[in-house]
């Protein structure tokens, strides 16, 4: 079966024409270097109040570890590589996404070494948080992983997640794929704090089953020369996914981000919440899909993003797509300055400019 994978991914490279060879994807470094930057993204290293840790620097495991209770109730968090030699976890592999849906998937298949493998049994509610931690220490470098995390029935985690570059042209490719059980819960935060000359090219897809809730919140305030990443969500009966992102382009980034959420079954419900701000000559594209294909789905979309650069762009662009027609979707969109009325009330209250334009 792994075979037929590397296989797949193997054709569609050559047919793509895509070139990695640019980047050393069997780089490995210590975790020194990067310690400031994984705390400047508010994660730390030797955090207590978590229930288990997975730290990679560039194509390098260092840290793999989770708390003991948790291992008594069932949870387990391995390599990827490690957890591919079960066959009771080998069949959550290139589900959720295709080895195939596109070039980059194709290529975390061929260029990948390590990845996160999480599970939580069916009931177990994780009281503190699991971290995971993705570093690219310099320049030259690539790294590409997959995640798989699967959350069975009635069970609930929080996952915090930290990306990051140091330094220099490097890339990531980083493919996860969701599992989320009946009536279970998963709430995931991604944090990126990437160098101005890194290319990131993440690869998500979730599967929502009955009930079953997901929750996700993505964060990007540093510059990076282009980050583009759709993840799809599959929704289940009666499943919800709640999408909310807060973007900040500086300098000459570009940043292509949204969501796709399929509304598949009756009761499913999600919304998609987009903050961007664009400065300097950043470039932004906030793109939102919402996809009824059942009776009774019910959807919203909302897009804003303020621009603060006559040579800054930003773009937004919701789709609604209803197959039933008992499908209620709905989308706001805005994009705009901050008023000079606005600025010079706050201003008159004692803030000066650049603290008025925070607010």
């Amino acid at each position: 079966m792994m075979d037929i994978y590397k296989k797949r991914a193997q054709k569609l490279l050559k047919e793509k024409g895509l070139s990695l060879e640019d980047f050393d994807f069997e780089k490995t470094s210590s975790v020194k270097a990067s310690t400031r930057l994984i705390e400047g993204l508010g994660v730390k290293i030797e955090e207590r109040k978590v229930g288990g840790s997975y730290l990679q620097v560039d194509n390098n495991v260092i840290r793999l570890a989770v708390a003991k209770e948790l291992q008594r109730k069932g949870v387990i968090l391995m390599d990827l590589s490690d957890a591919l030699k079960n066959p009771a976890f080998r069949k959550f592999y290139w589900q959720a996404l295709p080895v195939d849906h596109d070039e980059y998937t194709a290529a975390a298949e061929l260029y990948g070494r390590h990845g996160v493998f999480l599970y939580v049994p069916k009931g177990v509610k994780v009281e503190f948080p699991l971290q995971a931690c993705f570093l690219i220490s310099s320049s030259g470098v690539g790294q590409a992983v997959h995640n798989v995390i699967v959350v069975d029935d009635y069970a609930d985690l929080t996952i915090n997640t930290a990306c990051a570059a140091l330094r220099g042209e490097v890339i990531h490719i980083g493919v996860t794929e969701m599992y989320i059980g009946k009536k279970a819960s998963l709430t995931y935060i991604m944090v990126h704090g990437w160098s101005s000359e890194s290319q990131v090219r993440p690869r998500t897809g979730v599967v929502v089953n009955e009930g079953g809730n997901l929750v996700s919140y993505y964060v990007n305030m540093k510059p990076v020369r282009f980050i583009e990443a759709t993840p799809r969500i599959i929704l289940k009966r009666n499943a919800k996914a709640y999408y909310s992102s807060v973007i900040v382009g500086r300098d000459a980034s570009f940043m292509d981000l949204g969501v796709d959420i399929i509304l598949e079954e009756e009761g499913a419900s999600g919304e998609i919440v987009s903050r961007s701000i664009a400065r300097d000559e950043s470039r932004i594209v906030m793109r939102g899909y919402l996809r009824g294909h059942s009776e009774g789905v019910r959807g919203h979309l909302e897009c804003k993003g303020l621009q603060l650069s006559n040579k800054a762009l930003i773009r937004a662009i919701p789709v609604l797509e209803s197959k039933k027609p008992g499908a209620v979707l709905t989308h706001e969109a805005a994009i705009g300055r901050i008023s000079d009325e606005e600025l010079y009330y706050l201003m008159t209250k004692g803030f000066d400019e650049e603290e008025a334009i925070s607010i």
